[in-house]
């Protein structure tokens, strides 16, 4: 039984040339935004990673706000009881 690499060799190497040379396409292409350039590269990592940060913030803010909520109904709760 022949190994997944060594029986797809040929199917690995195109693809990782096909990765570098888009990559090295995007470091070298310029899109023109509103006043100034911004290479492709760039754009591409804003766009992997802002997804993963409106996640997280938001789950921290509603973290923050459920902590809250819970402080404000625990001192009303404490108000009651005295």
């Amino acid at each position: 039984m022949e190994s997944v690499l060594g029986r797809y060799r040929n199917l690995i190497v195109l693809v990782a040339v096909l990765f570098v040379q888009v990559l090295g396409l995007a470091v070298q292409v310029k899109r023109t935004n509103d006043s100034e350039p911004t290479r492709l590269i760039r754009v591409w990592a804003v766009g992997a990673v802002t997804p993963l940060e409106r996640a997280l913030t938001g789950r921290n803010s509603r973290r923050a706000a459920f902590g809250t909520t819970t402080s404000i109904c625990v001192a009303c709760a404490r108000k009651t009881a005295d």
